[in-house]
């Protein structure tokens, strides 16, 4: 009975030390367990947080490309004012260069109106100092008739008396 009991004991003993060493390796187990799930709680967590980067960026991106967009659209307005206005200019330029030539022009005309109108002067100064002398030499050919008139007449009443 001893050796009965020896070998229950033994066995026991076993038993003991298997138990023992299951259950170390059921908490080795629950401890790979729990790391494991704690490994997956952050991935998730991680997960989690790209996403929401994912869509902060995503919503960033529409923003700019609506910016993108808008500021494309106001680019291609100004171009083509800027274009518009070019033109504007050009024909701004071709505008004062006909008015410079039409003042160019006057310009000429009035210089040659000035020539005429002093070449007119001087010969109306010429008329007039003609006209002056043939007045002056007429007033004087009257004077000298209406004296030798007088005179004759004198000579006529003279030679009567």
């Amino acid at each position: 009975m001893i050796n009965a009991r020896d070998r229950q004991a033994k066995k026991l003993a076993e038993e003991q030390k298997r138990t023992s060493e299951l259950e170390q390796k059921l908490r080795d187990l629950n401890k790979g367990i729990q790391s494991v799930q704690l490994k997956a709680r952050t991935e998730k967590e991680q997960k989690s947080e790209r996403e929401d980067r994912v869509i902060t960026l995503t919503n960033k991106i529409r923003q700019l490309e609506i910016q993108l967009a808008d500021r494309t659209a106001k680019s291609d307005i100004n171009s083509d004012l800027v274009k518009k206005m070019e033109s504007d200019a050009q024909n701004m330029l071709q505008e004062m260069n006909k008015l410079k030539q039409s003042n160019l022009d006057l310009g000429r005309q009035n210089d040659e109106l000035r020539a005429t109108c002093k070449s007119l002067d001087e010969e109306l100064g010429h008329v007039r100092n003609a006209l002056e002398k043939k007045t002056s030499t007429s007033k004087q050919a009257m004077t000298d008739l209406l004296n030798n008139y007088k005179e004759s007449e004198k000579n006529s009443v003279e030679r009567a008396a």
